[in-house]
């Protein structure tokens, strides 16, 4: 069929109800490329098996055997343990969901190049090997509530894409499933991770300026926000979810005031040095302090007895820093999460550089890594030994390298097409990376999100770079929603229609 054909075909699909047989067909062409991406995933669930758990996972497991709940840890990520438990009575069946809902994301993502006219079958094999990379395909089977936010991360930045694509008239414009998806991606990013709010907001407001429907966007991100807050404040008192120990409410003042201690004394009064003083002498703070605290602990220089003691004086004496030393204390922040900013690894990060583990901790409950192949075992601790290295981290674990090459292939897509709203699409990207730097998050893990996204867009920037932009035929208002469309092939069609 010709081109033409396929878009006849596409608008005649208005007109006229899918038969069976093509339903079942569509729904085999859109679970394909998942399958493509799962597999890679599967590969490291088969060497690791039931999948890769720090302590924060481990902890995470010892509340749902006890069935006590702690709002440290999301709860509704703790809920989602729960049930593997429940049915298989191990973490393995959570381990396998998250990897195919991660694969289900990627997929939405990469159909975009497909659909703005780049062949299919390279574009899903470079997914493929991007799933197969450490930072996807080992990062996937880490049970962490940081692969259910890339999940919804994803999805974000697919909207994006599409808004983008949509004002340069290269894509049918969003509707309103498309909408209801990116809303309960943005609850899942406000539920699972502190700086999932910061990220909402930041979103948020690019979204009104960036998409056509601006009521409706409005509508969709103050519902994902009302949400959240119900569901913090109602479900969880319900289900008896407990407030965290007061040693973890001391937040974020320890490490700055900390900081404040050791490079600028004179910005705290004597009590407050004093109050330093009380968790670790100021002598172990000089000489053991560190912006990025994975170099030396926190747990070392402010002890968790000790830290709960002054936990109520430390948070007044931060918040007051906060307004007294911004300029200070945003330098610290700069420091500790330049993961989220910087290439090259700074020279404490050469040094110590958290990137992903290569197992299950030891732990209480019994837990222990039983690769269902033993050699894939043996062959993922190589590649993960292999790409912690200093050479690798800008490639493997710095985020920005991939954020900075989109970022320079979206001011060359605004270039060609004459038009600065591709710029927007940058959004998701500056808001992860700013609410990193407010966390000073300093793990490789809080900018895998951005920097997957990013590495999934190339191909649709790449080619948006170097498409002719499509004439006023190609803006006719579909009813079709890009991913409802029935195959790549005639969505790609579709939008490349003079």
């Amino acid at each position: 069929m010709t081109t033409t054909g396929l878009a006849d075909a596409d608008t005649d699909a208005d007109a006229a109800a899918p038969a069976p047989g093509d339903r079942v067909r569509s729904a085999a062409i859109h679970a394909l490329p998942i399958l493509v991406l799962w597999v890679p995933m599967l590969v490291w669930f088969l060497a690791f098996k039931p999948g890769i758990m720090t302590n924060d996972s481990i902890d995470v497991w010892g509340q749902v055997l006890s069935g006590v709940w702690v709002d440290w840890h999301p709860p509704v990520y703790t809920a989602f343990q729960w049930v593997s438990y429940q049915l298989v009575g191990s973490p393995a069946l959570a381990t396998l969901v998250q990897t195919l809902a991660l694969a289900w994301a990627m997929s939405r993502l990469l159909r975009v190049a497909v659909q703005i006219g780049l062949p299919a079958v390279p574009v899903w094999a470079f997914g493929a090997l991007v799933a197969l990379t450490p930072p996807v395909g080992a990062f996937s089977v880490h049970l962490w509530k940081d692969v259910p936010y890339t999940v919804a991360f994803l999805l974000v930045v697919e909207f994006f894409l599409r808004a983008g694509l949509e004002r340069l008239r290269l894509v049918p414009p969003l509707r309103v499933p498309a909408h209801v998806l990116v809303g309960a991606a943005l609850l899942v990013m406000l539920l699972v991770r502190p700086n999932g709010i910061l990220v909402a907001l930041g979103t948020g407001v690019v979204a009104v300026v960036l998409c056509r429907r601006r009521l409706l966007v409005v509508g969709v991100w103050v519902s994902a926000l009302v949400l959240s807050v119900l569901v913090e404040s109602l479900l969880y008192p319900l289900l008896d979810v407990q407030d965290p120990p007061p040693r973890l409410q001391a937040g974020l003042a320890p490490l700055d005031l900390g900081y404040l201690a050791v490079e600028h004394p004179d910005e705290l009064d004597p009590e407050e040095l004093e109050l330093i003083d009380s968790l670790s002498s100021l002598r172990v703070w000089r000489e053991e302090y560190d912006c990025h605290w994975t170099g030396t602990p926190m747990e070392v220089m402010a002890p968790t007895e000790r830290l709960t003691l002054v936990r109520e004086e430390l948070q007044e004496a931060w918040r007051e820093a906060l307004t007294g030393s911004t300029l200070e204390l945003t330098t610290a922040h700069l420091c500790g999460a330049s993961v989220a900013w910087n290439p090259v690894p700074s020279a404490s990060e050469r040094v110590r550089f958290e990137t992903l583990y290569s197992g299950i901790l030891p732990n209480p409950h019994g837990l222990a890594t039983t690769p269902v192949i033993d050699r894939l075992n043996e062959v993922g601790l190589d590649v993960l030994e292999a790409t912690r290295t200093v050479g690798w981290q800008p490639w493997f674990w710095r985020a920005p390298t991939w954020i900075y090459l989109f970022a320079a292939l979206v001011v060359a897509a605004c270039i060609r097409a004459r038009s600065a709203w591709m710029a927007l699409v940058l959004g998701p990207f500056v808001a992860q990376q700013l609410s990193v730097v407010a966390i000073s998050g300093p793990h490789a893990r809080y900018m895998l999100p951005a920097g997957i996204a990013a590495v999934l867009a190339l191909p649709t920037l790449a080619r948006t770079v170097f498409v002719a932009r499509p004439g006023p035929t190609a803006t006719a208002d579909r009813s079709a929603e890009p991913a409802e469309v029935a195959t790549d092939e005639r969505a790609g069609a579709a939008a490349r229609t003079p």
